[in-house]
């Protein structure tokens, strides 16, 4: 078994594999960062005809999620370009970011999948919360905050992958 730990700028972006060409995605970092650091090295994956088998997703934070989004909307630019060369529009311009390999599965855990009936109420009280404690000027206060406001933020994330 191979790890391949790519620059994630914040959280984590992990590539596991195998012997017989098994590969598991473990997060996917921020957005930039999975642009910079991890589409090329998926996109060569891509040409070599490999496949990710599993992409996990540990937790809904954007520093784990939302580089797997960026991947997830690279392949819907290059299935519009596909739909689109298919349908005679010649002049459609080929996608400027690699193509990601096939994906076999996806595993994540979703706010809403944790917290069941419960999960609109109680995103709904952390983006209260997050707003008043917005109006605290200390560090801990402005950082406790934004981490609420990014809690209620990943939901809409999880629910978009």
């Amino acid at each position: 078994m191979r790890l391949r730990v790519f620059r994630a700028e914040k959280g984590d972006c992990l590539l596991a594999s195998d012997d017989k060409k098994r590969h598991i995605l473990i997060d996917g970092g921020m957005k930039r960062a999975f642009a910079a650091h991890v589409a090329p090295f998926l996109g060569r994956m891509r040409k070599r005809k490999e496949k990710l088998d599993l992409v996990y997703v540990s937790h809904v934070d954007q520093d784990h999620i939302s580089g797997v989004l960026k991947m997830m909307d690279d392949e819907i630019e290059w299935r519009v370009h596909d739909f689109q060369k298919k349908s005679g529009n010649a002049a459609h311009k080929k996608p400027t970011v690699p193509r990601p390999p096939k994906v076999r599965s996806i595993w994540h855990n979703a706010f809403h999948e944790q917290l069941g009936k419960n999960s609109g109420p109680i995103e709904d009280m952390l983006a209260a919360t997050a707003t008043v404690l917005s109006g605290d000027e200390s560090e801990k206060g402005q950082d406790l905050s934004e981490s609420l406001r990014n809690l209620a933020a990943s939901n809409r994330e999880a629910i978009r992958l």
